[in-house]
């Protein structure tokens, strides 16, 4: 959810490959990302956030990728490749953005929680694999608290 009032959106994840903005108001559709061909071109979108001024952030398990739009719904840029280094994903699922900007992203096959810059710039990880406190198995969804902390 984004925004106030008469203005403020939500974003949905449907099972057509794309993500509907709605206004929360009205519920009337404002916009659709991810179905046109081209470098926005969603495939398996699974997580949806905006940040602070209304970019919308949403995380693609088929790509191993987060696709970042801009309040218009425009394509802006996508950061993330297939793989276990540092700010690469296997499978990324659920995402939230920070009071702070960082964007937390679920990475559910490397068993952990990555942390970036609203730019993609890799900041930290979070967890490993295993049951112990710390440990996952496929992490598959984050929340960010009122006070900053990051759930999973």
């Amino acid at each position: 959810v984004h925004g106030e009032g008469a203005n403020q959106r939500v974003a949905c994840v449907d099972s057509l490959a794309r993500v509907l903005i709605f206004n929360v108001a009205s519920g009337e559709l404002v916009c659709s990302v991810g179905e046109t061909w081209g470098h926005g071109k969603l495939y398996e979108p699974r997580g949806a956030a905006f940040n602070s001024r209304g970019e919308l952030y949403v995380s693609d398990c088929h790509l191993d990728q987060v696709f970042v739009y801009d309040v218009d719904g425009a394509y802006v840029r996508k950061f993330g490749s297939h793989g276990s280094e540092n700010g690469q994903f296997d499978f990324p699922l659920g995402l939230a953005v920070t009071c702070e900007g960082e964007v937390v992203v679920a990475d559910c096959n490397n068993h952990r929680v990555q942390v970036f810059l609203e730019d993609g710039t890799f900041v930290r990880t979070i967890g490993s694999e295993g049951e112990g406190d710390g440990e996952f198995q496929c992490s598959f969804d984050v929340a960010v608290g009122g006070d900053g902390s990051i759930v999973v």
